[in-house]
């Protein structure tokens, strides 16, 4: 009796976040539609319908509506897309079942993410220390040596310890870098390094990716995410791919923030046809708007190492059951640069398909999460 009134408080509870989140229901609705097929899109009053279901039946709010095509899918489709991490019917139970919040800090704290790779000799980018209040702590290399000049690659990059979606990222030319933290960073507190002078941040060096993957945009490093879940035989499955690149010449390639996702073949490695952009910021695109690299048939490097370090990685991280992981391709093979347990299911779903099929239901029915 006590438990099933406490699942009704929680369910109220959640309804009641849910509710209040109706004033940004219908946001997005006149945004452009990523279908590509104007012709066999929904008319006003079933576009209105379709929203009133999604948020008062299906508990979810229809902000990727345009951007998962709803707006040319049959209404049953709908189930076979999981709302983001942030529902207040989901996150609950995703961490209840798949992500022990016990053990998420090894992934969401960069430093600690990087000590443990390192630990099970999981290759990352090389880290020279954290930044933290404007101090500099690590192996103290010797940073008269690092180049400078304006080579894109001679940069430091720091991170937000606890940075998510790319905000706060700082590429700085090494040679300008050097001085400073040679110092002890007593030269953070003036100009453009006065953010860096608060907060803690990792300082990596940057990434030398692949001559195949700096064709398609030579101002990011262009990733990949795949999601990959732990069976309870010990297998490692992985659920989706997409590679990730910037639009423009940011360098940063994150999909919140404007940048390109494309569906990846998990069994070749190669990409699909069609990339996705937020709705806000374009729709869809065949080829970079940047280097006119064609996404179709376009061949990840070093794909069978890709699927070694994925099914390596997953085992190493066996308390979370299901981790979104982040990888760059380097010239001599793959390295991991972040795992997430909040996998960005907006940009996957999208260039994807919805990650709730038949399949990845069974799977997720393994750690006892059963979605409706």
């Amino acid at each position: 009796m006590r438990s099933s009134i406490l699942s009704f408080l929680r369910w109220g509870s959640h309804w009641i976040f849910h509710l209040k989140r109706a004033p940004m229901l219908f946001s997005g609705m006149d945004s452009p539609s990523c279908s590509g097929a104007a012709q066999s899109r929904k008319s006003k009053a079933t576009l209105i319908a379709d929203y009133l279901y999604l948020f008062f039946i299906r508990g979810m709010l229809p902000r990727n509506y345009k951007l998962w095509q709803f707006d040319v899918k049959d209404r049953r489709e709908f189930s076979t897309y999981m709302d983001e991490p942030d529902s207040p019917f989901l996150r609950r139970i995703l961490y209840s079942t798949l992500w022990d919040d016990a053990y998420s800090i090894l992934v969401n704290d960069k430093y600690l993410f990087h000590c443990y790779c390192q630990s099970h000799q999981i290759p990352t980018p090389l880290l020279h220390g954290m930044l933290r209040d404007g101090r500099f702590f690590g192996s103290k290399p010797d940073w008269d040596q690092m180049p400078a000049g304006d080579n894109p690659e001679n940069k430091l990059v720091f991170k937000p310890t606890r940075g998510t979606q790319g905000a706060g990222i700082h590429f700085i030319p090494a040679g300008a870098a050097a001085p400073l933290l040679k110092d002890g960073g007593k030269a953070l507190q003036s100009g453009a390094w006065k953010e860096l002078s608060r907060g803690e941040f990792v300082v990596e060096a940057f990434i030398r990716q692949h001559s195949e993957m700096r064709r398609i945009n030579p101002h990011s490093v262009n990733t990949i995410r795949v999601i990959t879940l732990l069976t309870r035989q010990d297998e490692v499955v992985p659920l989706a791919g997409i590679l990730r690149t910037s639009s423009s010449e940011r360098g940063t390639d994150n999909f919140s923030t404007g940048g390109i996702v494309v569906g990846i073949d998990l069994t070749t490695g190669k990409l699909n046809r069609l990339g996705f952009v937020k709705p806000q910021y374009g729709t869809t695109l065949s080829e970079h708007p940047l280097t006119r690299v064609k996404f179709e048939g376009f061949q990840i490097p070093f794909w069978p190492e890709v699927l070694e370090l994925l099914d390596k990685s997953q085992k190493s991280f066996h308390h979370l059951y299901c981790i979104g992981w982040d990888i760059a391709i380097g010239e001599t093979g793959p390295m991991l640069i972040e795992g997430n347990i909040e996998w960005g299911t907006a940009g996957i779903q999208a260039a994807t398909g919805g990650l709730l099929t038949d399949r990845n239901r069974a799977l997720f029915a393994q750690h006892g999460l059963r979605l409706k």
